[in-house]
């Protein structure tokens, strides 16, 4: 599997400048930690469909979303053995639906900073089943070059060529530079949303229960 040290011997390559070896490493490592936290919360084959149990609590409008979780693709009541789906809402519906306070079995939900907002009132506990969009394990360790994951592996393309734009917009100021590495940017984008839409098709992406 590649590694950090792989990615950014790459990007120093691509670009040419030796001084990200020395005076400018700080600011790659920073840039590859943006460019990973830019596109951690799209749903790519390697990060979503991950299954997380969590419970409703009786009486709490609120569940916490795990530190880990970008987001939440689909949520499932359980109810004696069987899932319900509920339905993903805006902020904003969740809490004109609550003009009219109600207890009972959630059927809606939205996101709202790093919280899960359920609607009804859940009048009992119920058991849940996520899918969600989590951060990819192991983090890497910018401290040591042969931490790896899967974006240093199969994102590599695509947070490579970020992390060049951003190189060539704010360090460089080369207009040319960085409508280049947009292009790359955007067909790295493709091919690994094709990648991920062609698992989907063929079933290998779904969640096992």
């Amino acid at each position: 599997m590649a590694n950090l040290g792989d990615l950014k011997t790459r990007i120093i390559t691509e670009v040419n400048r030796d001084d990200l070896r020395d005076d400018l490493a700080a600011e790659l490592d920073t840039l590859i930690a943006q460019a990973i936290d830019y596109y951690a919360i799209t749903p790519f084959w390697f990060n979503t469909f991950t299954r997380t149990d969590i419970s409703a609590v009786a009486g709490s409008q609120f569940v916490t979303i795990p530190d880990n979780v970008r987001d939440v693709q689909a949520v499932w009541v359980l109810i004696g053995g069987t899932r319900y789906i509920m339905k993903k809402q805006p902020e904003q519906r969740i809490i004109s639906l609550y003009t009219t306070p109600i207890n009972g079995q959630p059927t809606d939900f939205s996101m709202i900073n790093q919280t899960l907002h359920v609607w009804p009132t859940p009048n009992v506990a119920y058991p849940m089943i996520w899918e969600v969009v989590q951060d990819v394990s192991p983090a890497l360790d910018y401290s040591d070059n042969t931490s790896s994951n899967e974006w240093t592996n199969i994102g590599q393309p695509l947070i490579k060529a970020y992390v060049k734009k951003m190189l060539y917009r704010d360090q460089f100021r080369d207009a040319d530079g960085m409508q280049m590495a947009a292009n790359d940017e955007q067909e790295a984008y493709r091919k690994l949303r094709g990648e991920s839409n062609m698992r989907v098709a063929t079933g290998r992406m779904a969640a096992s229960w």
